[in-house]
Order: structure tokens, then C-alpha cells, then sequence
């Protein structure tokens, strides 16, 4: 059953238009394009709309159900589709520990996590979560090869303080 998508959308194609011109986020166009293309009559389909803006068919349909559901600033909005697990109190107890640097690998946490409060995550999945709470991983600072650490010593005992 193919739907009239054109009459399901409440916009103008003039404003449609503005709005992506406007757009500075792929993503915000990519959801607008679709938007077009159905108002213009140029997709008949979800399938088609997806071979046109270059997306994968779930993704247009996702989009499609989110703009139903929700309208248009409901699909223009960029929120995180994935939750975390873990509850604020949770959250606040792994930036503490990750303050103490006890952490090396995402592996280490994703440990941690698991150990403390039972939820298990994959290596993509912690590192998503320490993304959103701005955990940043330690880096060392680089040595040079020929580094001499007695001349370096020598150095600052000598240069001012």
C-alpha cells in the first residue's frame, strides 16, 4: 500500500527548502531532503526516498515514524537514540572514579562498571557513554627517542626556576 506522503506533510516545500538551506548539520539536511522529496512527489516510497538521499531504508523509516509522530521540529531534533543504563548516581560514581585515573582502556571501565553495579557493556558501548560524560582517555606526552634524562636534570638545575 503506498501512502500519499506529500499530503501527509504539513509544510510548505518553500519552507522545507529555507529550512535545509539553513541546515549546517548532515544529518538536519538529510531529514529535510526526504521531507522534499516526498512534497515534490519525486520518492513514491520509503525505499525510494532512501536510494535518494543516500541513507539506508530503516533510516528513512525511522525518520518517517519520528516525523508523524512528532512533527517536524521532533524530527529536526538531534537527540541520542541510545540510553544509558546507568543511573545518575551511577554516572557520578564513574566520573569519580574515572578522576582518579584508575582507568587505562575503556576495557578497564567497562570492568569497573560491571563489578560495581552489574550492567555489561561492549567496548563501543562504554566508550559511547564516556563520550556523553566527557571522560577523555590519559595520553602520555612524547619523549623524544634520543631523550638524555641526566642532561634534562642538568638543565633544570642550571636554567631559572
Amino acid at each position: 500500500m503506498r501512502y500519499a506522503y506529500a499530503e501527509l506533510i504539513s509544510e510548505a516545500e518553500a519552507v522545507l527548502q529555507q529550512q535545509q538551506r539553513r541546515s549546517s548539520k548532515l544529518l538536519v539536511f538529510q531529514r529535510l531532503q526526504m521531507l522534499r522529496l516526498f512534497k515534490r512527489g519525486q520518492a513514491k516510497s520509503l525505499a525510494a526516498a532512501a536510494e535518494l538521499v543516500g541513507v539506508s531504508s530503516r533510516s528513512v523509516q525511522t525518520w518517517w515514524q519520528l516525523y508523524r509522530q512528532q512533527g517536524l521540529l521532533g524530527l529536526l531534533a538531534l537527540t541520542p537514540t541510545r540510553q544509558i543504563s546507568l543511573s545518575a548516581e551511577q554516572q557520578q560514581a564513574l566520573l569519580a572514579e574515572a578522576a582518579t585515573g584508575s582507568f587505562s582502556t575503556i576495557n578497564d571501565m567497562a570492568r569497573w562498571v560491571a563489578q560495581q553495579f552489574s550492567i555489561h557493556y561492549t567496548e563501543v558501548g562504554m566508550w559511547r557513554i564516556a563520550r556523553r560524560l566527557g571522560i577523555k582517555k590519559k595520553t602520555a606526552r612524547p619523549r623524544h627517542v634520543q631523550r638524555d634524562e641526566e642532561k634534562v636534570a642538568a638543565f633544570k638545575k642550571v636554567s631559572r626556576p
